[in-house]
């Protein structure tokens, strides 16, 4: 965090978003992000309960995974059926 010119006491929200942005570019994976977000949360409390902040800028922030998307109902079920016994021809 020292490359974005901000101490412990003075880091923003908006400062931590393109930490994480910057972070996202190197090509880490979602579940590593999550994890060193996880890390700093911890950290900022800790500094909370010390009273070198008054607040916790990142308490809010979650990084969610990709989306997948699920199709469903490609086929009916007749051509399903249809499908299924066309296979069973081959296999004979």
């Amino acid at each position: 965090m020292s490359n974005f010119g901000t101490t412990k006491e003075s880091i923003d929200y908006k400062t931590f978003l393109k930490y994480v942005e910057e972070l996202k570019k190197t090509g880490i994976k979602t579940n590593t992000l999550q994890s060193y977000i996880g890390n700093l949360k911890i950290y900022f409390n800790y500094l909370q309960q010390e009273n070198y902040r008054v607040d916790n800028p990142i308490e809010s922030i979650n990084i969610k995974g990709k989306v997948k998307t699920v199709l469903g109902n490609l086929l009916t079920a007749d051509e399903l059926e249809d499908l299924y016994y066309s296979y069973c021809l081959v296999l004979k």
